[in-house]
């Protein structure tokens, strides 16, 4: 019986021991293997993302907006757009062509004297008499 005995606690002993050193083969496996970024957070391991404070940031790439198909594509609360320029001088200055499937143009208004204002339907029977 003491024989026995003897025999599954070394057998026990040996299979702990077994796992043992398996665990920690592959912890130190596991730790050797690893290597630290090559540079600081996007120093060329990845895009810049953009930030979410006051500064200017340029992105030379295109801009794709709404690809998950929010309710709106592009939300500019304050401040003022610039298509084809850095200093827009109106809401939205557009430098260039515009092109449209379809506009919709409530009032066009003197810029030097903004009381006068002409709704679409006006300025439509005045250039087409």
């Amino acid at each position: 019986m003491k024989i026995l005995k003897s025999k599954i606690l070394r057998d026990l002993c040996t299979k702990a021991f077994a796992v043992f050193v398996l665990v920690a083969f592959a912890f130190i496996s596991h730790t050797l293997a690893w290597t630290s970024p090559s540079a600081p957070p996007t120093g060329g391991n990845s895009n810049a993302p953009f930030n979410a404070d006051s500064a200017t940031q340029t992105k030379v790439g295109g801009l794709v907006l709404n690809a998950g198909n929010a309710e709106y594509g592009l939300v500019v609360p304050f401040g003022k757009v610039g298509i084809g320029t850095n200093t827009p001088s109106e809401t939205l200055e557009v430098v260039g062509d515009v092109r449209a499937v379809q506009a919709h143009i409530d009032q066009v208004c003197d810029k030097t004297n903004p009381t006068q204002c002409l709704t679409f339907t006006q300025m439509y029977n005045y250039v087409h008499p």
